[in-house]
Parts: C-alpha cells; structure tokens; sequence
C-alpha cells in the first residue's frame, strides 16, 4: 500500500499588530491584521455602547456584537477550531468554490452593517474544491485526530478530510460511502468522524490516525506579514497534524485509485505577491486517496433516516436524533449499536411532523450532576411554530410536547422532572438548529434557530439561567425574561431562513469574546460575537435614569407651505413635524377643560422625545441619541384660534419616558376616548391606551390637565389598569356610559388576544371589558385576567380562533331597552383574503345577573341568542371593522329601532377591494332569539342581507381607506344621521365626505353618485382622513373634526417617514332645516350615543419626511436610526397581525 504523502508544510500564517495613528480609534493591541483590518476582541466589551447596562436587556449583559454578513460562505462547523496552528479558533466556512480559513474574527463596523462576498475579505486561505464534487460544502465539521484538529467536508457522495496547515488546509484522503452523505459529525474533542447515509450511521476511529510532521525547508527570510517574533532560523514549528505523512500503519488504509482531486490554495485578498505566495498552487504530489468507508469503519448502526438525520459528537458519545421516530439516541462511539443505549422521545399527536430530534447540542450541566446535558429542538411542532427541550442526560426521558402541565419532560419509567421544554406560540420553526456558548464561570446560553419567524428571524439565546422552569404555557418563549434572552435577527423578509444553521467560535486563548455563526440555506452566513464573562459586572435597574454625557440634538424643524385656517366656520392645527397630530380622535363633545365648551382630543402615537442610549453611541450620527416614542395626548379647547402648535392654549400630555421594557417605548395615543364623567365631579373625562405597555389611563378633566404626568400619576389626577403585558392590552378604548347606573361613567377597552394574557397555550381568542367607573385614584391591577376582578362590570369574549381590533356601544338595535355593543376582527381570514368579521352584542345578554351592579358578567361575542355575525365573503380583503369604523345612527328606518354603520378600508396590498361603509338595520329581537348572519357583499349585491345598504368608495381606489374612519351624528326626530367618513390614502394626501343616512338606497352606490360634501386635504401627504369625529358644537354649531398624522407608510413603494403636515381641522357641518344633534347631556354620565371610541390601526414609521421649494412636497430622507426605540418601533403597532396572534380562524 502506497503511503499518502502530505507534501510540504508552508510558513506559519502570522498576523501582527498595527499602532494606530495619532488621534485614531484607542488601541487594542489585536485589532488589526498585518494588512490593516481591525480584528473584534474582548476589548470591544470595554466600549461606550456597554458603559450602561440594564438588568433587562440581556443582549447588553453577553455584550452581544453585530459584525459581519458573507452572502456566499455555505456552511460552517458547528464547533470551530483551531486549523492554522496558532491555537487559537479560526473561522472555517466550505461552499461549492472550497473550504475556506481565516484566522481571526473580523471587527467589523459599529455604524453600518457589512455584507461582503468571501472573495471580498482579506487574508482568507481557501483551499479549492475538488475537481468534479459539485455538491462540496453541503457540511463541514472540525475533527480530531490524536488531539489535532482537522477538517471534514461532506460532498454529494464522499467526505473530504483536511489537515490543519499553516497556510491552507491540505487534503489527506477521501472517503467513499458509496452514497448520498446525509450528515456528518466530529468535534474537537472527539475521537471519531460519525458519516450518516442512508438509513445508517458508520463512524470512523480517528484515534488511529497519525500524523508524522515532515518540517519544509525554512526561507532565506521571513515571509512578508509575518511576525518576527514567530519565526526562527529553523523555520516555524510545525503544529501536529499540519503536514508531514500519514503513519504508514494508517496509510494502508487507503488504497491510491488515481483519483486524487488537484489542491489549490490561495490566499484571498493578500496586498503582497510575497504573503500569497505561501499559500502555493496545485501539489502533484498532495494525497487524494479514495476509500470505501465500509472498509474502514469501525462501527455502523442503524437508523431511520427517512425524516432526516441530525449528528452531535460530544466527547466519546455519539447522538443521532432521527426525526421519523422522533427519538434522540446516544452512545459511546465504540458501541457496536443502538441497542440499549439511552433515549429521548418527542411524543406529540403530530408524530414525525413534528421533526423531533432535527437538531441537537450539548449543552451545560442543568441538574448539577457534574456532565453536560443535551438541549434537543422539535421545529415543526404546532404547524412549524416549533419547539425544544433541555434534558438531563443519560436518563431515557419521554418529552410531551403537545403538554401545556408542568413537567412535560421526564423520565420514560416515571414522573420525575428530566429537563424543562419550551415551545414556541407563532410559526417560526424554533428549534430548527442548536448551539452551546459556555460561560466559563458565568451560566453559558443556548442558541435556538427560528429561521421562519415573522418578526425575528435567526436565533434566540437563552441564558441558562432559565433552565429552572418551562416554557411550554401561555405565550410560551415570549415569556422569558428580558434578562435572560436576547434576538439575534438575521435579514428579514423574502423566501430566505436565517438560523437554519448554527456555529459556534470558542475562546480564542485569553481572549474572552466567542463567535456565534447564524446560516441560511443558501449559504448566507452572519457572525455575531458575545463576551460570557462580563456577566458578573454591575447592572443598572430599569428604573434608573440614565445620564448622558453629551447634550441632546437640537430638535428638527422643517417648512411647511401648509397654513393653518381661523375663520367662523372653519378651523386648523398644523402639529409639528412628526408629531402625527391627528393620528385618533375622540368621538363625541367633550368638555374635558371645564369650561361648558367642548374641547378637542387628539391621540398622537409617533409623538417623540430624545433619549440617549449608549447602545448606539457609536452606530448613529446622533452619538447615542434616539427617539423615545412616548406618544401624546393633546387638547385643543373651545375657542381656541387655528394655528401651528404647540401653542400656550393648547395642553399637551406626554406619554412616559420609562418602560418595564427599556426596548419598549410608551407609544401612547393609538387609542384615545371621552368617556363622560367618571368621578362624579360634573367634567368629562378622558381615557387613552399604551398597547405597548398594555396600561390604560384614566385621567379627570378639570384645571389640572396641563399637570398631569404620566410617568408618576397623582391619584387625584386620575388612575390606570395594568393588563398582561402580552395579547396588545389597550388596543382600543371605547367609550360605554353609565353601565350599571351609579351615576358614574365606566370604561370599555379591549385585550386583542386574551388567551394568550391568560397565560393558555390556547387558539386566539380576544376579550372586551368594561370596568366600573370610580372617583379614587387608585390603580387596578387585572394583569391575571383568570381572576373574578370586582372592578369588571361586564367582559365579551370573542369566538375561539378569532381575536378583537376595536369595541363599539351602539344603540338598542333589539328593541328590548338596552344599548348594544359591537365588537370587530379586521383580521379574520382564510388563504391570505381578509375579508374581517363583526358581531353585535346584545347589552342584556352580557348582563348575566338581574343586579345591574353586580360584577363578571360574561358573555361570548357569536353565541346562540346573544346577538348576531356581520360577515363579508371571501372575495377580497375588505377588513370589515378596521379602524374606528362603527357608529350608532339612531333609528334611520322608522322602526323605533335603532340602527349603525360599520366600515370595512379594503384591504392593503394584496386580494385588495373598493372600502365603503355599510348601514345595518337593527330588528327586534329577545334575548335568546337566534337570528341569521348578516351579510354585507358589496362586489355580490344578490348576496347582501335586506337589512344592509352599501355606499363604496370612490371607483378605481384600493389601498386609499375610505371606511377606515367613519363617525356619526344622529338628529333625533328627522329620521337620520349624518356621517363623515375618512379615505386617508385618496388622491395622495387624503380626504373625507360628509352625507346623510338618506343616502343609503336599496343597491350599493360609489360615493360619486351620492349627494355628499367632500373635504379634501391641502396637507401633502398628509393622511387627511385617518381619524374623523363629530365634536359637539365646537364651532357654535354642529362641527366635524378630520384628522391627518402626516405618517408615510407606503407599502406599495416602500415609503416611510413623516410629513411636515399634520394637522386637524374643524368644521361646522350644516344639518337639515331645523335639525338639532342629539344632546350629550349627563344625565346619565357619557350615556351619549355619538360618543364613541377613536382608534389608528396602523401607524408606521421609517424616515422624515422635509419640505421642497414652493409648496410643501414631500422629500424622503432616512434618518440611519435603528433604535427600537425609534420611529420603527412606533409604527410597528401590532396592528398587522402579530398584535393579535393568530394562526387564521376561517369561521
């Protein structure tokens, strides 16, 4: 047998440190290459952007660092190791060009993110790959052979192994399976090479390789680049295994068949002829050798492969987790077989759908037993929203992951605890790949993938710390404490699955930092780097204010052609830039001021203020300053003249500054209501939400206002209710009246998925409540929405599957005394249509008791003679109910019954309808009385119900809202109503139509073709129309109030930002002769029935938006901001889908 000659070993790679110039970035003693590239170190952690640390904010704490993205590396190892000799961790990648070294972590760019080709990156050894192997790269793993790493690459039929070499790594044989290679594994520390085929797994004794070094020739001189310090007369020494030849007793194991693949190093991107001619070219001589890996192998078992294979070498163990049995098995690799050998079982109804046992990782030790555990991951449990469990190992443990109970992860013989699971509640595919980071003396962290979530795809890292409980109830990792998980989310949107794959880069010797590797399956690969020691160092609280050293930016002002109105009739505001002044409005007259003229209240949720946080210190041109988006209340009284704000008329209530969550701004203003009077002192007041917070204020009117501060409420000021910090709590405030009669207004607002703030593993389901109205200040805690809170006079369940966007009072639309409720699903859908859903809510069916003060009645939204369904076909996205779109309209049909309106926008983007806005008659019905679905077809006039009569946006306009905000005002004794009814999308900049319920005829009609007074908007871009309300006699008479918030969210072209054009205007609206609207007295505090709940769905953000010359046009400028806390994070409102988190009810 002829022995594989290794050829010759090259010069040590070395890389030497630079000084920096005179007034440069600090030193680091190894942040840069010979060729000028800054490398990352520990020494990064000592930068400003850590020099404030928040106990929430776990990312901070492991100094989690963004540094490079390469759009062609293929695949990493799972482990990285040390392949150039300096023993020191390289970075080792293999595509279908070849295996690729480079010996250090690149820094990277604290401002801009860097996304390069491999090609690109300098000091890159790349050894090609071999000539003919066209799948090369489908996995690479480090390997050890007598405790020298080496490198395996899994081609389409064979697997390559490589030396370690001071230059490029070096061929040494070829492994035949004589099939397709489904995976393969080896570690560092593992003795072995484990090659997964087809329905069998062989491993390879690798401690039978030996390496004879055979020393090259030293040069005349050192090589260009290379330390001085490294290098000797008698050349570098050479590492075990980087060169030489085979030990000829291992040789003969390979048979020479000609067929050796030719070597090609090169070192990419080198500055000198000299530094890359190290690398060589093609070796004549460099082995190749070809082997049946039958005839070498020392062990073969047999598995099922048939669901896909995953391997983990750990130490002398081996563990196969085949996902066609969802069974994870392990053993030492000199075990003949399975047989016997420990297991873990993934039971679910879902069987191999399930895909437990697709990935697998050793982890720390969670029970204190001394040996390291495994974490296993289950990516496509629940529909491919995924799971996985850390489990204590060699115990044979049965895990249910269908199981919500506790203790779902236990031993196969009994009930005692194995390990803990956690369980993903939205598609994402968690658990579709593992990696350990060890912590050294601190608790290391697992890496889980999720390449398909919507919101964060890439990994999550979990402290160990929360392996002491599980997470598999409720909303299942979301529940994790901030100071013990952090996202690491790789490129978002398109068919790509960042976190497909996992690598890790140990501790590179003293250095502290370890890399993380987060892959795709197109071979795009981000490398992240954390610091595990720092964990020990002090933390802040979150309530600590931090104090910046540098002073804030001076805020931003941009022209406007926009001139605000002041005549007898007609009145605007003009907020300032990017304040979305305008965004919601509340409905009906409110005196909040005190004064006997009603005032406006305008719900701002972009509203911002400056706050420095170190994170960004380096990466904005702010230095650290960016947007906290607390949100505004603003009040405009009675009589005040129309002019730019803010202005010393006008009172402004700013949302607060801290949060739980220091990620997390307040973003109050996305849903604002006048409530009528709560506390029984003869003012209205007011009630607005944080969905973000999931807190709704209740703040008194009176003289007080321009004191009130929401980030420590006086208790005579008003109160609050915390809700679940999950579900979007607070998604809409409405205003109900005096519900049970105490002569006190109460409050109704919404939690969009309740099932999930209850803590349930359950299908959504929403919830509306309205609370007793009271004149004490002290707060009401119904963050367990399980409990019977006293507070709760009445709550509406919606149907299981579905969840609530917005809840209405209307009239009496039974007949039976009692005004009724409307709650709506935007949402609701099938196959990507959104037609949405509503139902009507009888008063007296969610008034379980004959005592009308008494608390918890209950009642779910769609049950049998509680009331009846609005639907829409299936036929376009309509999204009936989104919005502010309901309203009471009196009796319009001279039956003594009253009647509403309810709007559907739509739809954005895609399966998109004509909005418009439907009259609903009400019919007599009892309690009990089961009645038909109502059916509001607009494209299908044959389809509607008898009952309903449809008025369409204007023809040929889709994505524009016309029906997104409608209002009402009824005139009792004329037999109608007037509406007003926003399109904030029409004709660029946004407009609104006021008409008569008369206009309602027995066909559907476009608003063209209808007697109607259309307002356009002279604010470009403005989204003139986003909330409209009639405002009591605001202007001496009947006024309306039309709302634009000057956001730009195009979704068409990608637009975001904001318009210098926010503004609000009122108008007095003329009514038929001798009409009077009906009174908001309060005889029954906030009993109005034009009084109603105002709500922006979705507001969005990006970039600013500046004036041009002449006339106020919109210029798009990116502010470089990607704070969470910044304009994105204000208009990343939930309202899209993932606030309500569903999976798509279709009934």
């Amino acid at each position: 047998m002829a022995s594989l000659a290794l050829g010759t070993a090259s010069p040590t790679f070395a890389a030497v440190a630079t000084s920096p110039a005179s007034g440069s970035e600090p030193a680091n003693p190894t942040s840069t290459t010979e060729h000028g590239e800054r490398r990352a170190s520990g020494a990064d952690s000592d930068s400003l952007r850590f020099s404030w640390i928040y106990e929430s904010r776990y990312g901070d704490i492991i100094r989690k660092t963004d540094r490079l993205t390469y759009k062609d590396a293929g695949a990493t190892t799972p482990v990285s190791c040390d392949i150039t000799g300096d023993s020191l961790a390289d970075m080792i990648f293999a595509n279908r060009t070849g295996l690729h070294v480079l010996p250090y972590i690149p820094y990277g760019d604290p401002s801009d993110e860097v996304e390069i080709s491999l090609s690109e990156q300098r000091n890159l050894l790349t050894t090609a790959a071999p000539a003919g192997e066209n799948a090369f790269g489908n996995a690479v793993t480090c390997v050890s052979i007598k405790g020298a790493p080496h490198v395996a690459v899994a081609g389409e039929r064979a697997v390559y192994l490589y030396s370690s070499d001071s230059a490029a790594p070096r061929l040494l044989a070829v492994i035949d399976p004589d099939a397709d290679v489904l995976a393969i594994a080896g570690s560092p520390d593992s003795p072995f090479l484990a090659v997964g085929t087809a329905d069998k797994v062989t491993i390879v004794d690798t401690a039978r390789f030996e390496t004879t070094p055979k020393p090259p020739a030293p040069p005349s001189d050192p090589p260009t680049g290379s330390n001085d310090d490294e290098w000797n007369e008698d050349g570098p020494e050479p590492p075990l295994g980087s060169g030489g030849e085979l030990d000829p007793d291992v040789a003969d194991l390979f048979d020479s068949d000609d067929s050796t693949p030719e070597r090609s190093a090169t070192e990419t991107g080198a500055e000198s002829d000299a530094s890359a001619a190290g690398a060589g070219t093609a070796d004549a001589s460099a082995p190749g050798a070809r082997r049946l890996l039958r005839d070498i192998a020392s062990a073969t078992w047999n598995v099922d492969t048939s669901k896909g294979l995953a391997l983990l070498a750990f130490g002398s163990d081996l563990a196969v987790g085949t996902p066609a049995t969802s069974t994870v098995a392990y053993a030492p690799a000199s075990a003949s077989s399975l047989d016997g050998a420990p297991r873990i079982v993934g039971a679910s109804k879902q069987g191999a759908s399930a895909e437990f046992g697709a990935a697998i990782a050793r982890i720390g030790d969670i029970n204190a037993d001394g040996a390291p555990d495994l974490a296993v991951g289950a990516p496509g449990h629940n529909n491919e929203a995924g799971a996985f469990a850390v489990v204590q190992a060699g115990i044979d443990t049965v895990i249910d992951l269908d199981s919500t109970a506790s203790a779902p992860v236990h031993a196969s013989e009994s009930a005692k605890r194995t390990g803990y699971l956690f369980r993903s509640p939205l598609y994402g595919r968690l658990g579709a790949s593992l990696a350990w980071v060890d912590g050294g003396e601190y608790p290391g962290a697992l890496f889980v993938g999720r390449p398909k979530d919507g919101e964060h795809p890439g990994a999550l890292a979990i402290s160990a710390k929360a392996f002491t409980q599980d997470f598999n109830a409720g909303q299942g990792i979301l529940d994790l404490p901030g100071a013990h998980h952090a996202t690491f989310v790789s490129a978002e949107g398109g068919e790509s699955d960042p976190g497909a794959g996992l690598g890790i880069i140990p501790r590179r010797g003293d250095d502290p930092l370890q890399g993380v590797y987060t892959s795709d399956s197109k071979g795009r690969i981000d490398v992240w780097t954390v610091d595990m020691s720092r964990q020990g160092e002090k933390t802040h609280s979150d309530d600590e204010e931090i104090v910046a050293p540098i002073p804030e930016p001076q805020p931003r002002k941009e022209e406007t052609s926009f001139v605000p109105l002041d005549t007898p009739t007609e009145k605007s505001w003009l907020g300032e830039f990017s304040s979305g002044l305008g965004g919601s409005l509340a409905r009906g007259a409110c005196d909040v001021t005190g004064d006997g003229r009603p005032d406006i209240i305008s719900g701002n949720v972009v509203r911002s203020q400056w706050k420095w946080d170190p994170y960004y210190a380096e990466s904005t041109p702010t230095r650290g300053w960016i947007l906290n988006v607390t949100g505004e209340i603003s009040i405009i009284p009675g009589g005040t003249a129309g002019q730019a704000l803010p202005s010393a008329e006008t009172i402004s209530i700013l949302g607060p500054r801290r949060t739980a969550d220091p990620a997390t701004d307040a973003n109050i203003g996305f849903s604002v209501a006048c409530l009528g009077d709560v506390n029984k002192d003869g003012v209205d007041d007011i009630a607005f939400g944080s969905h973000t917070m999931s807190r709704v204020w209740v703040v008194f009117g009176g003289s007080h206002l321009r004191d009130v501060d929401l980030n420590k409420l006086d208790p005579a000021h008003g109160w609050y209710v915390d809700l679940p910090s999950v579900g979007a709590g607070a998604f809409n405030i409405t205003r109900v009246g005096d519900v049970n009669g105490d002569g006190m207004a109460d409050v109704g607002f919404i939690v969009a998925n309740a099932a999930v703030s209850a803590d349930k593993n359950a299908t959504p389901q929403g919830a509306a409540f309205i609370l007793r109205g009271k004149a004490d200040g002290a707060p009401v805690d119904m963050r367990d929405l399980t409990k019977n809170d006293p507070a709760v006079l009445q709550r509406i369940d919606s149907p299981e599957g579905n969840t609530f966007n917005s809840f209405t009072r209307v009239g009496d639309v039974n007949g039976d005394g009692t005004a009724d409720y409307v709650v709506t699903d935007f949402q609701h859908m099938r196959d990507y249509v959104i037609p949405g859903k509503a139902w009507v809510v009888y008063g007296r069916a969610a008034d379980a008791t004959s005592d009308r003060s008494a608390a918890g009645a209950r009642v779910r939204a769609g049950a049998p003679g509680a009331g009846f369904a609005l639907t829409m076909p299936f036929d376009a996205s309509h999204r009936l109910g989104a919005g502010t779109s309901v309203a009471n309209v009196g009796d319009v049909t001279g039956d003594s019954i009253d009647d509403f309106v309810i709007g559907f926008d739509g739809g954005l983007l895609a399966n998109q309808g004509t909005g418009g806005v439907a009259l609903v008659a009400g019919e007599k019905a009892a309690i009990g009385q089961e009645l038909d679905d109502v059916v509001i077809s607009p494209k299908d006039p044959g389809a509607t119900s008898a009952r309903v009569r449809i008025i369409t946006g204007p023809e040929g306009e889709k994505d524009h809202g016309f029906g997104y905000a409608v209002d009402a005002l009824p005139i009792p004794g004329s037999g109608s109503a007037m509406l007003v009814v926003g399109a904030y999308g029409s004709t660029g900049n946004g407009r609104a139509w006021v008409f008569s319920t008369d206009e309602f005829a027995s066909d559907p009609r476009g608003i063209a073709d209808i007697k109607a007074t259309e307002i356009a908007s002279r604010g470009e871009r403005s989204r003139f129309g986003r909330a409209v309300a009639f405002i009591g006699d605001y202007l001496g008479k009947a006024t309306v109030a039309i709302g634009g918030d000057g956001v730009i969210d195009d979704a068409a072209t990608g637009d975001q930002g904001f318009a210098h054009s926010a503004h609000i205007l009122a108008r007095a609206v003329d009514l038929p002769d001798g009409a009077a609207p009906k009174p908001d007295g309060n005889a029954r505090p906030g009993d109005s029935s034009t009084a109603q709940s105002s709500t922006t769905q979705t507001p969005s953000p990006g970039a600013e938006v500046a004036k041009g010359p002449g006339r106020g046009k919109a210029d798009l400028a990116r502010t470089g901001f990607t704070a969470g806390g910044m304009i994105a994070v204000a208009l990343g409102c939930l309202a899209a889908g993932a606030v309500l988190m569903r999976r798509g009810a279709e009934d």
